[in-house]
C-alpha cells in the first residue's frame, strides 16, 4: 500500500468547469504511483463504458481487475463483515454538495479522503473492490496501517 496519501488537485461541482480527480487520487493512493500516472478518463472521455474500459485494462497492467458494486444502506454492514479489511474504494455524496465523491475504505471506516478537506461522504452508495487477474502471481497491494 502507498506510503503516500495523494490529494486530488481538481475539485468538481456545479460552479466547476472541469471534473474534480478525486478518483484518480485514490487509484494513485492505492497503486502507489504517481497522481499524473493515472488516466485522466474524465477529462478525455465523455463514455462511461469507455472510461470503464480504459479503467480496467490501466487495473489489468497490475494483475488487478476492479468489481463495482452497489450495496444498499441495510446490506453495508454484511459487507464489511465480508471484505474484512480490505481496502476499497467508495463512491458516494459529497458532503460539500450534490455530487458524487471518491474515497478510500479499510475495515468499513474512512482510511483517506483526497479532498483536502477530508470529510469523507455523506454515506456509501458504491464500492469497489480490486482482484487479482492471475491469484497465482503476488499481489502488487500490501495493506499498512495508518
Amino acid at each position: 500500500m502507498s506510503d503516500r496519501f495523494v490529494t486530488q488537485t481538481t475539485f468538481g461541482g456545479p460552479e466547476s468547469t472541469e471534473p474534480g480527480n478525486c478518483w484518480a487520487a485514490c487509484v494513485a493512493t492505492m497503486l502507489n504511483i504517481p497522481l499524473n500516472a493515472v488516466p485522466d478518463t474524465l477529462r478525455t472521455e465523455t463514455d462511461a463504458d469507455k472510461r470503464w474500459e480504459i479503467y480496467q485494462k490501466f487495473l489489468a497492467g497490475f494483475n488487478l481487475r476492479p468489481i463495482s458494486l452497489r450495496v444498499p444502506e441495510d446490506h453495508l454492514s454484511a459487507y464489511w463483515d465480508a471484505l474484512g479489511p480490505a481496502i476499497v474504494h467508495i463512491a458516494g455524496p459529497s458532503p460539500r454538495g450534490h455530487w458524487n465523491h471518491g474515497v478510500i475504505y479499510r475495515n468499513g471506516a474512512l482510511w483517506h479522503d483526497p479532498h483536502p478537506e477530508r470529510k469523507g461522504v455523506i454515506n456509501v452508495a458504491e464500492l469497489e473492490l480490486w482482484v487479482p487477474i492471475d491469484p497465482a502471481l503476488q499481489p502488487r497491494l500490501q495493506p499498512r496501517a495508518r
